[in-house]
């Protein structure tokens, strides 16, 4: 039977690669993606060959199932199918016979060897139906119980119904909080169906935790809700006090200007007689000049600042401020609490 398998795997590179022997070689020296795939696939399918055709059913498995990921050739899955039955994993070999049947099946363009893939693959698939066995699990005690067999989840929904199951030593576990652990060991010979029962019993050494305490309306603590912070009402507040400071800054700056530009007028009016001055004060000019612009923009900044100071501070939420004005020598602001 094994030379069987080995003949069908013969042909396999070239029926991988879907082209004639004589043009073969040519293309794979320009394979490029799904071709590269391609020819891994035909690769790793050689090397489960040969493990297989040493008895090495493991390792072909595992070597047939990476071919199949980089191409699903009908010839491929067959193998891998094979690969499972001779270790005994008779239900996942017939659901490996059912797939090429499902993909192939009607595929009339497939090549001649795909063909005869599903053929062999309706054969197996009927000669492995009557060897699978059954098991019908029940548990009795034991509230939303876990349920495994051979480690492997049972869902709730499948308990009480017959599932397929492979020939051979199994054990069932069920598990439930407040019951001891059960477990039956058990043997499925092919095709044989067995009705195992696990009966849940409460451990008397359990100790369930007390539930959370309960409290009542009337003893509930009354909190207040923390303060909230009135973060606008200390934005406009700080913003007042920044616009007032550099509008005071700018009367200041206006006002001592001011009055060193008259000082200099002043001096110049003596020195340039009916407003012409000579060269040799141009300098003093330019000062002059200089001192009266840096003057008037210092009172432009002074007015527009405490102007806006003022808006922000009616404009900001009541609170109890107070604002008193003052002037000085040389200096004028204002002074408050907020």
């Amino acid at each position: 039977m094994a030379r069987r398998w080995s003949a069908l795997l013969v042909t396999l590179p070239l029926l991988v690669l879907g082209v004639p022997p004589a043009t073969a070689l040519a293309d794979e020296a320009h394979a490029m993606g799904e071709e590269e795939r391609r020819n891994a696939a035909r690769t790793l399918a050689e090397e489960a060959q040969r493990a297989f055709d040493a008895r090495n059913y493991v390792r072909a498995e595992q070597v047939f199932r990476d071919a199949e990921k980089l191409f699903a050739a009908p010839t491929i899955t067959l193998q891998l199918a094979r690969s499972q039955a001779a270790q005994g994993k008779l239900v996942a070999a017939s659901e490996n016979c059912n797939k090429v049947i499902r993909d192939w099946g009607s595929n009339a363009a497939a090549p001649p060897a795909f063909k005869a893939a599903v053929e062999a693959a309706r054969s197996e698939y009927d000669k492995l139906q009557p060897r699978i066995g059954a098991v019908l699990l029940t548990v009795e005690g034991g509230a939303a119980p876990s349920v495994t067999v051979d480690e492997k989840v049972v869902l709730p929904a499948m308990l009480g119904i017959k599932r397929q199951s492979d020939p051979g030593p199994h054990v069932a576990r069920a598990t439930a909080q407040g019951y001891k652990t059960a477990e039956a060991s058990f043997t499925l010979q092919e095709g044989e169906t067995k009705e195992i029962k696990l009966v849940l019993v409460k451990d008397p050494s359990f100790v369930a935790l007390p539930p959370p305490p309960r409290t009542t309306p009337a003893a509930r603590e009354t909190r207040e809700p923390p303060a909230v912070a009135d973060t606008k009402k200390g934005s406009s507040r700080t913003l007042a006090l920044a616009a007032f400071g550099v509008g005071g800054a700018g009367l200041v700056v206006g006002g001592v200007t001011g009055v060193i530009a008259m000082g200099k007028a002043s001096d110049l009016n003596g020195r340039c007689p009916g407003g012409a001055c000579p060269s040799s004060e141009d300098a003093a000019v330019s000062s002059y000049k200089t001192m009266g612009t840096i003057s008037t923009v210092g009172f432009v900044v002074g007015g527009v600042g405490v102007a806006a100071g003022a808006v922000l501070l009616l404009t900001s939420p009541k609170s109890t401020a107070h604002v008193s004005p003052y002037v000085g020598f040389g200096t004028l602001g204002a002074t408050g609490t907020f």
